[in-house]
């Protein structure tokens, strides 16, 4: 809508809009101050305001009525200008555009008028019936809405003609190349009941410059022009007044070519599937040189061809297929004529961006006696996709079998389709084989057997089944910690780790599996271990991450500060790396407590009470600026080699304390578990929601992380277990906890956290969908018992309900109340609020 149009749409609302307000003025200052007070003036008041709000309504009621009044006229008048059939301009609508244009905006500038007349339509009506007939309008229309600009105009003129106008065309040659790509485009083969009917079409065009004709005479030269194409033998096109068309070059100016023998013979053949081939057609003539005599428009779409420049290059088999294949294909092709059955070959040509794509064609010879060279019929798919996922995946095959031939590690790889084994030489040793490969009717059959041998200790069986059934279900990876017979008679632990190879269906293939003995003394390197790759994997949101050995002072870095690695690298021990770091502090007083605080005896206390270490310091940069640092430790003991293992993060907060600083509120953590206070988490939530009513800002969230059966393991497991379980999952949550957000833990199994800003729902889910997985993968499982432990989450999003702390609470809740089987936790959770 055009603002000429808005202004007289909205002038009579906003007229009497603005009188009747001029009048309540009036009446208010000039009549209401001679009243006295009392109720008299009071009803004037109320007579005043009752008047200004009817005005107001019958203003945006004219408003909304004139609005939606002019876009049902709007609506009406495409409807009027448009053809039912075919969705193109109708008659009048085009001219109408047309003329406006080449006397308008289109003035200066030289266009192209075309006149289209379908060769042939008369026959598919009479023999196919208007229900074929009216397909044919609507695919031709389609097939010149593809070929011409946006900006042309396309109309049907009526019955099977249609007329457009190119704009802009700066060269004859331009309008030469849109009317060879017009004639190429509007062939369509119908046939039915084994008979069938081509439709071409016949262009007419006239060259619009100037002005300087009327409309009827620029229509009348391009109707001239549509004449003598068809006297010309159809299916071409004529440019009135071309002087090189008088000169007898039509048929190479129209790029049509007398058809040669045999063309029109094997078309018929054709017929039952041009229409419904997801591909390209081709018709090719195996001579001296192979070359396409007939091909479907999708054909010219799949090559990224023009039909201009596929005639140019002689329509040669070089014109589609990469050079390096060129003799294969013209080889298979010769071939294929001497056959009764379909040949097929994959074939490569580089587009214009110099990339490879991949096409497969089947060619069956036609039977055709009428040309001089025999024909082939192909058809033509893009398979570049799958081509380039079979490459990868051979790729990925002789890596994968060069790995299990030479690994170090005991490996062997289960083919889940041909039900077979084949092990490293490593581990036909270890299992004392004489072959690599072996055969297994049945892995479940095999896995019972183990067990009533008691191969597998008892304890480690139901651990077994698990890891089995999750390799016959396609799980992408997975591991296990057994107990495993050995030929002496004891029991070893060994860890069992396994990732799945997929085909290109997606269906699980094969299963690598990786087995490492462990001693029982190496229960706590195992837990070290998985430490470790934790910090490696989710370190995103860390500044850097460090292992400390404190019994002997010694440390090694997981993930580097970028801006001290050099400095920290250097220092011989955790000593010297501690006074290093505490050395950026900015306060005498904050030195002083990070050294005490994560100093080699604080490590030791820690350890006995079970304890994470916490601490908030301010720091100087290199380049002069501040920021604000969370340091946190978690302790273990390694009880065979009597020495403590601890896992030290440091993490940016400087966002999160300008905010404290912005709310004006001090917060204060919990020392056992390194996470906010209940309360004071309560305390900042309440004061942010009450600036967020104050000032338009993204709205905050709570999210709570459940335990759900957190007191049925505690009841099962005893209270010690289920506090080294807790230690184990607020340490994980440490390490992926959004850098935005606050946590607090209740001692019940649920982890709270509140989220100040965010984007969108979706991604608050995507990042706690990444924790929930963390803390259910079983190759992160630090004790047994933790495979038991389920989680779930819920979030509560500002909105224009939320008042406190208790009111997002009560949201989870309700959210909770549906995955929570067990409902006394809701209680637990209900106390806090």
């Amino acid at each position: 809508m055009n603002m000429k149009r808005l202004s007289k749409q909205l002038g009579i609302p906003v007229a009497l809009y603005a009188v009747s307000t001029l009048l309540l003025l009036v009446l208010g200052t000039r009549i209401l101050p001679e009243i006295s007070r009392g109720p008299a003036r009071t009803t004037a008041i109320v007579v005043l305001i009752i008047l200004a709000m009817l005005l107001s309504g019958l203003f945006v009621y004219m408003v909304i009525r004139n609005l939606r009044g002019d876009k049902n006229e709007e609506q009406l008048k495409d409807k009027a200008q448009t053809d039912a059939l075919t969705g193109l301009l109708n008659r009048a609508a085009a001219l109408e555009r047309i003329s406006h244009f080449i006397y308008g905006e289109g003035r200066e500038w030289r266009h192209a008028l075309m006149i289209i007349d379908l060769d042939g339509f008369k026959e598919i009506n009479d023999t196919f019936g208007h229900l074929e007939g009216d397909r044919v309008l609507q695919a031709m229309a389609k097939k010149m809405q593809s070929i011409l600009r946006p900006s042309d105009i396309i109309g049907r003129f009526g019955g099977d003609e249609f007329i457009v106008l190119v704009k802009y065309t700066e060269t004859i040659d331009f309008v030469r190349r849109h009317a060879r790509e017009l004639v190429y485009a509007l062939e369509y083969l119908c046939v039915c009941n084994g008979i069938p009917k081509t439709v071409t079409a016949s262009i007419g065009v006239a060259l619009v410059q100037n002005g300087q004709k009327t409309f009827e005479q620029f229509f009348q030269e391009a109707d001239e022009a549509l004449y003598t194409a068809k006297l010309s033998g159809k299916s071409r096109y004529c440019i009135y007044g071309d002087e090189e068309q008088r000169e007898g070059k039509a048929d190479k100016l129209m790029g049509r070519s007398t058809p040669l023998a045999g063309e029109y013979g094997a078309l018929i053949q054709l017929q039952t599937l041009i229409d419904n081939i997801d591909g390209g057609i081709t018709l090719l003539e195996i001579g001296e040189e192979i070359r396409s005599i007939y091909h479907s428009y999708s054909f010219i779409r799949l090559m990224n061809l023009t039909s201009v420049a596929f005639g140019t290059a002689g329509r040669q088999l070089s014109a589609f297929v990469h050079p390096s294949d060129l003799p294969v294909v013209e080889a298979t092709l010769r071939a294929g004529t001497q056959m009764d059955k379909a040949v097929e070959i994959v074939f490569r040509r580089m587009d214009h961006l110099d990339r490879t794509l991949w096409y497969h064609m089947r060619a069956s010879r036609t039977k055709n006696d009428e040309g001089p060279y025999p024909t082939m019929l192909a058809i033509v798919t893009d398979v570049t996709r799958l081509k380039e996922a079979e490459l990868t995946y051979r790729a990925y095959k002789r890596q994968l079998e060069m790995v299990i031939q030479i690994s170090r590690i005991v490996t062997f790889e289960i083919d889940l389709r041909a039900q077979s084994i084949i092990l490293s030489r490593d581990a036909a040793a270890k299992y004392q084989l004489q072959t690599t490969k072996f055969s297994t009717t049945k892995i479940t059959d095999d896995l019972a057997f183990a067990m009533e041998m008691n191969y597998i200790h008892p304890e480690s069986k139901e651990e077994c089944q698990r890891l089995v059934n999750e390799i016959l279900t396609g799980a992408p990876e997975g591991s296990a910690i057994i107990q495993l017979l050995r030929p002496d008679g004891q029991y070893t632990l060994e860890r069992f780790s396994f990732f799945t190879v997929y085909d290109l269906s997606d269906r699980p293939s094969k299963v690598v599996v990786i087995n490492e003995a462990l001693d029982i003394s190496d229960n706590s390197m195992l837990r070290l271990e998985l430490i470790e790759k934790e910090l490696r994997e989710f370190s995103d949101n860390l500044v850097s991450a460090t292992i400390v050995h404190p019994n002997s002072d010694s440390f090694h870095i997981v993930k580097e500060d970028p801006e001290y690695a050099k400095e920290e690298a250097a220092c011989p021990t955790y000593t010297n790396l501690l006074h290093l770091r505490s050395g950026r502090c900015i306060s005498e007083e904050q030195r002083e407590e990070l050294l005490e605080t994560f100093s080699l005896q604080a490590f030791k206390r820690a350890a006995t009470l079970r304890h994470i270490l916490r601490g908030e310091y301010m720091v100087l940069g290199k380049d002069g600026s501040t920021h604000w640092l969370l340091v946190t430790a978690s302790v273990f003991t390694d009880w065979y080699r009597g020495a403590l293992v601890s896992s030290m993060r440091v993490r940016d907060i400087t966002a999160k304390r300008q905010l404290c600083e912005e709310l004006g509120v001090t917060l204060w953590f919990d020392k056992s578990n390194a996470f906010y206070d209940f309360d004071a988490l309560r305390l900042l939530a309440d004061a942010l929601l009450t600036r967020n009513r104050a000032i338009e800002t993204k709205p905050c969230a709570l999210v709570v992380l459940s335990m759900t059966n957190y007191r049925q393991m505690q009841e099962e497991f005893g209270s010690r277990l289920m506090s080294k379980i807790e230690l184990a999952v607020i340490g994980k949550v440490n390490m992926t906890v959004p850098p935005s957000a606050f946590c607090s833990y209740d001692y019940e199994g649920n982890i709270y956290y509140l989220i100040p800003e965010i984007d969108s729902v979706q991604a608050v889910r995507r990042e706690f969908d990444r924790i929930r997985k963390l803390l259910q993968n079983p190759s992160y499982f630090q004790d047994p018992p933790e495979r038991h432990l389920k989680v779930t989450y819920e979030i509560s999003v500002e909105n224009t309900n939320t008042t406190d702390f208790d009111s997002l609470c009560k949201e989870i809740l309700v959210k909770l109340d549906g995955n929570i089987q067990n409902h006394e936790e809701i209680s637990v959770i209900s106390e806090y609020m």
